[in-house]
């Protein structure tokens, strides 16, 4: 049963082909820092041609504010997710907006009545990739933390982050960058992270500091996500299969958030981590349950009762 939800939103900082297209092939930052929009049509959800304009924000909280009056009160909650990446393989993810909106959106008991995807420039290959996502994180926050201030507003406060895996390190540059401009009005009600793949250490009291091919160092502190979030909730797998693989390939001195939660850690009171792998319907392929957020009906209930709550 789908619900009156008419659209969903996509933004991103994709740089864009020269007919205007996002395009997985190209993926770098747009060389000016430009947030593009497309309005998604239910519909059309499988599409991949958008061809996005430079973010409009009065008229895109319009529309979530319109989105959200279509529905009852069951759909009253704005999913803003991140998504992560597939090794050596660009692309948009947008097939992840379908599946978004399946989990959270249709039926009577999806408690979202918007989802706005973030697509972010996703080169696909791991020996630079956490440095460049950080970096476009920072970049976008900076540019775009009214945005989501209004977002939060047109949500009437309900405004929720969900990011999946890799696209943890985009969410540790936008908390360096919120950490450094002293930001203390959090857009998000709540963070939702799933399969985190940044180092365990990144939540405990001042996170943690990982220096690179030679590089000064980039600080991890997810122990300061409440200048994103009112609350924040770490759903981890201590089986997770996909994220020792990664481990093996960067950062091979930490263990994984995403697998680890927060054993044998201080962590601050606005946290709380949660195992999923008690969970009884998820899937044995492995990258189906390292997406578990999507594919296990009883971890997308977690996900949605916090939502709701």
């Amino acid at each position: 049963m789908e619900t009156a939800c008419a659209a969903h939103h996509v933004i991103t900082n994709r740089r864009l082909r020269p007919d205007g297209r996002m395009d997985a092939w190209h993926p770098k930052p747009d060389p000016a820092g430009t947030i593009r929009h497309a309005t998604v049509p239910v519909a059309a959800l499988s599409r991949r041609d958008h061809r996005p304009e430079p973010v409009d924000v009065d008229r895109l909280c319009g529309a979530v504010r319109v989105g959200l009056r279509r529905q009852d009160d069951r759909h009253r909650d704005v999913l803003f997710f991140i998504h992560g990446h597939l090794l050596l393989l660009p692309g948009l993810r947008l097939g992840l907006l379908r599946a978004l909106h399946d989990r959270y959106a249709a039926g009577p008991h999806g408690p979202v009545g918007v989802i706005v995807f973030f697509s972010w420039p996703d080169r696909g290959w791991p020996w630079s990739e956490d440095e460049e996502a950080y970096r476009a994180g920072r970049a976008f926050f900076a540019g775009s933390a009214g945005l989501l201030a209004a977002l939060r507003d047109a949500a009437g406060g309900r405004l929720h982050l969900l990011v999946q895996s890799f696209g943890h390190h985009l969410l540790a540059g936008m908390v360096a960058q919120a950490v450094a401009a002293r930001h203390d009005a959090p857009p998000f009600r709540s963070c939702l992270l799933a399969g985190a793949d940044v180092p365990q250490a990144a939540i405990g009291p001042g996170g943690v500091t990982v220096s690179s091919r030679g590089d000064a160092g980039r600080s991890y502190r997810f122990d300061q996500l409440h200048r994103l979030g009112e609350r924040t909730v770490v759903y981890y797998d201590p089986r997770d299969p996909i994220l020792p693989g990664s481990r093996r390939l960067m950062m091979v001195r930490y263990r994984r958030l995403g697998r680890a939660g927060c054993a044998g850690l201080q962590v601050p009171r606005h946290v709380t981590c949660r195992d999923v792998s008690a969970a009884g319907d998820l899937p044995a392929w492995p990258l189906a349950r390292h997406r578990a957020f999507i594919t296990s009906p009883a971890v997308a209930a977690m996900i949605a009762a916090q939502i709701r709550s």
